[in-house]
C-alpha cells in the first residue's frame, strides 16, 4: 500500500489502508511485569522473524552502537527455526530474545520501551507500527513509502544499511528530550488517524465511493 491509487478500481491505497490499522490499549499495561528490563531504557523490535522483516540489520547495527541499552527482540519463525540460531549467534549478550509476546505483556514492552525500531520492508501499512506510535514510543522506521505515509514525521526513517542505522540508534539515545518529543508527536497522530471513529468515518466514504461509481458497458455491437 501506500498514497498510489489502486489499480483498477481509482481508489487510494491509503483509504484501505484503514481496513487493517487500529489498535486498542489494554488497561494495567503501563509496567513491566516478568520482563528483567530498565524501564524506558530498552531498545525493542517486534515482527516474525524473517529476512523480509531484516532482523539481521537490526542486530548488525546494534552491535555497533556502545550502551547499556539492551535489545529486546520479539518474535519467532515456526517456518524455520535454524534462522533464529543463526540470528542468536549474530548478537551479543545485550541481545534478548523472549520469542513471541502478545496480549498485555506486549504492550508492557511497547509503553516501557525506549526506542523502537521498526524494520520491515514489505506488507503495507502495518499494525505494529501503528501501535508502537500509539504506546507513545520513538519510532525509527525503515525508509519505504508505506512506512513513511504511515509515521509521517513522527518517527526517523533509516536506509536499509548498518552504518545508517547505528547511527539513528545512537542518536535517539543519547537525545531524551528528541525520543521524548517524537513520542508525543506518534500517540497524537495514532490516535488522529488510526483511532476507531476515523476508522469507520474511512470505511463509509469508501463504501459510498464504491456504491457511486458507475461501471459503464461496453457499447453494442
Amino acid at each position: 500500500m501506500g498514497s498510489i491509487e489502486d489499480a483498477g478500481n481509482g481508489i487510494s491505497s491509503r483509504a484501505l489502508s484503514y481496513f487493517f490499522a487500529s489498535y486498542s490499549i489494554p488497561q494495567d499495561s503501563d509496567k513491566l511485569d516478568g520482563f528483567d528490563l530498565p524501564e524506558g531504557k530498552f531498545v525493542l523490535y517486534v515482527s516474525r522473524l524473517e529476512p523480509e522483516n531484516n532482523p539481521e540489520l537490526v542486530i548488525r547495527a546494534y552491535r555497533q552502537v556502545q550502551t547499556e541499552w539492551p535489545l529486546v527482540m520479539v518474535g519467532g519463525n515456526p517456518y524455520d527455526g535454524s534462522y533464529i540460531d543463526q540470528l542468536r549467534s549474530l548478537a551479543d549478550g545485550r541481545v534478548i530474545f523472549p520469542g513471541a509476546v502478545y496480549g498485555k505483556q506486549y504492550w508492557q514492552l511497547l509503553k516501557n520501551a525506549g526506542l523502537y525500531v521498526f524494520a520491515c520492508e514489505v506488507g503495507g501499512v502495518h499494525p505494529a507500527l501503528i501501535e508502537a506510535m500509539a504506546a507513545q514510543n520513538a519510532v525509527l522506521y525503515l525508509d519505504t513509502p508505506e512506512n513513511r505515509e504511515t509515521a509521517g514525521d513522527c518517527g526517523i526513517a533509516f536506509q536499509p544499511n548498518v552504518e545508517d542505522l547505528a547511527a539513528q540508534i545512537i542518536n535517539l539515545i543519547r537525545d531524551t528530550y528528541r525520543r521524548q518529543e517524537l513520542g508525543r508527536q506518534a500517540r497524537k497522530r495514532a490516535e488522529t488517524i488510526f483511532r476507531w471513529d476515523e476508522v469507520t468515518q474511512n470505511y463509509e466514504a469508501l463504501f459510498s465511493e464504491l456504491v457511486t461509481k458507475k461501471i459503464v458497458a461496453p457499447p453494442s455491437k
